[in-house]
Order: structure tokens, then C-alpha cells, then sequence
């Protein structure tokens, strides 16, 4: 009798891969059930499981710029525990005549948008706080909007035990008995 360690290694490996999918399959439906912007609902995207180191399984769920403003809010709305805030605020995208969180108008010349466009400011009164007058008649175009925590809420499931019960669930239905080889040898 043998057990055949080589075959179970590599069934181990694709029930993990296995796991690891529906993990994100699960990630990826509870953050889209979350968001509060509609254009956060396009703007996610799941990378393939990949084994670019031996034995180490990674897969992705990648957020763009209507992910970001959606997870963490915008304007004065915004989370300040944010942990890639002080990147932000230390980037070129930050208006520089923004010293707090209120969207404001910026300084006259070129800048680069949050979605990696080019833009011209005017530079009309720079500083001016634009949500204040959201309640007066035409007000200026912003996104002002309440952080909704989308994808920090779903990895909270998988961190909870979540991903536990996935891979739980994936290894009962291994067929264990599979890798135990009995050689027969009639003898006489």
C-alpha cells in the first residue's frame, strides 16, 4: 500500500486555485452589491489566479478611479482613514489650492484628473469651496459622495472566516481515498 503524495499534491494545488476563485467570485459580487456610484459598478476587475511562484496562488480584484471615489467618499464626505490618502494628498493629482477636503476650485493652468486625464483650470477665484453652493441654481458639476466602504465590507467576510468555509467546503469534496494505491500480487 502507497499513498501517492505527488498526485495529491496536485489536486491539492487546483482545489486551492479552485477556492481561491470562488473567494474572488465572492469578493468581486459583495463589493458590486455595496457601491453607491452606478460607474463604480463597471470599474472593478478580476485578474485570473495565477501560480507566478511555486506553491504561491494570487489573484486580484482591481479597483479604478470611480472604485476609489466610491470606497473611500469624496469632497469633505471623504474617509480620512483612507490608507492611500497621504500618497493622494502628496501627489500631482491633489489641487494644490485645496487645503482641506472640500472640493474647490484650482489654480489657472493644466492638470492631470484622477482618471489620468489632462484638463485646463481658469483659475477663477481658486480655493473657492464648490460645495456650498450645491443648493443655489446651476450649481458647478461635482461628486460629492459618502464613502461606502464596498470592497472593505466584503474582504471583512472573507477575513471573518469567509474564505475558511470556501476552502473548507472545496477540501470535503476531495476524494482522499483516491490517493491511496494497494498493489495486489497474487502469489502461489
Amino acid at each position: 500500500m502507497r499513498f501517492n503524495v505527488e498526485a495529491l499534491a496536485l489536486e491539492l494545488r487546483r482545489r486551492c486555485a479552485e477556492a481561491l476563485n470562488q473567494a474572488l467570485d465572492e469578493l468581486f459580487y459583495d463589493t458590486l452589491f455595496s457601491v453607491n456610484l452606478p460607474e463604480a459598478m463597471t470599474d472593478y476587475e478580476r485578474t485570473a489566479i495565477t501560480e507566478e511562484v511555486v506553491g504561491v496562488l494570487s489573484g486580484s480584484l482591481i479597483g479604478g478611479a470611480w472604485a476609489v471615489m466610491d470606497e473611500w467618499g469624496t469632497g469633505s464626505l471623504m474617509d480620512l482613514q483612507n490608507p492611500f490618502l497621504d500618497d493622494y494628498w502628496n501627489s500631482d493629482l491633489w489641487n494644490p489650492a485645496r487645503r482641506d477636503t472640500a472640493i474647490r476650485t484650482r489654480p489657472e493652468g493644466e492638470y492631470t484628473d484622477i482618471f489620468g486625464e489632462r484638463q485646463y483650470a481658469k483659475g477663477n477665484n481658486p480655493g473657492f469651496n464648490l460645495e456650498r453652493v450645491q443648493n443655489r441654481p446651476n450649481p458647478p458639476k461635482i461628486l460629492l459622495t459618502p464613502p461606502s466602504h464596498a470592497m472593505q465590507m466584503a474582504i471583512g467576510w472573507l477575513r471573518a472566516g469567509g474564505f475558511n468555509l470556501i476552502l473548507e467546503r472545496v477540501l470535503q469534496e476531495m476524494n482522499w481515498g483516491a490517493f491511496i494505491e494497494i498493489d495486489v500480487k497474487g502469489g502461489g
